[in-house]
């Protein structure tokens, strides 16, 4: 899907003749502003959990170490610790702040269009427009580095079972 820059929706706000339209961009992107925003601290929340469930893993291995070190599976465990690791070390990185933008008050009451309503509202969209394509990239980096975490955590999940299962049938 190709994204629009902020001189694409300049040119589409302007070609708008019916304040009606205005309107429903307006009340459309405070909709959308805030799924933005509500999906980011999903994301966040996601990485939490990712994170915990990894950092489980690797106490869990670190706290039975005397069982299995001397059992024919370290090999497996070594590759369960290192994906937990590397799903932690890719919550982290999804976790970092990054900056975007908001609305500031500037914006909120820009001086030049405060004379006209119409003029407003569509200054106001832009304004949403942006605090949307800001958002949107920060979450798209989020998003990455949690399925780059999902897929370390299943490496993880994978390599304790088999391990597990290694244990119980040759042990």
């Amino acid at each position: 899907m190709r994204k629009l820059n902020e001189e694409d929706v300049r040119k589409r706000l302007e070609s708008c003749t019916d304040t009606g339209v205005t309107d429903e961009l307006y009340d459309f992107g405070k909709t959308l502003v805030s799924e933005i925003v509500e999906r980011h601290n999903r994301l966040e929340g996601k990485a939490a959990t990712i994170a915990a469930y990894s950092i489980g893993i690797i106490t869990l291995l670190a706290s039975t170490y005397a069982n299995w070190i001397n059992r024919g599976i370290s090999l497996g465990v070594l590759i369960t610790v290192l994906a937990a690791l590397t799903a932690v070390v890719f919550c982290v990185l999804s976790l970092k702040l990054e900056r975007f933008d908001g609305i500031s008050q500037t914006e909120w009451f820009q001086k030049d269009v405060l004379d006209d309503r119409e003029t407003l509202r569509r200054f106001h969209v832009l304004t949403m427009w942006g605090v949307f394509a800001s958002h949107e990239v920060v979450t798209e980096k989020k998003a990455s580095w949690i399925a780059k975490a999902q897929f370390a955590l299943l490496i993880a999940a994978i390599s304790i079972v088999a391990s597990l299962g290694y244990a119980i049938i040759v042990l």
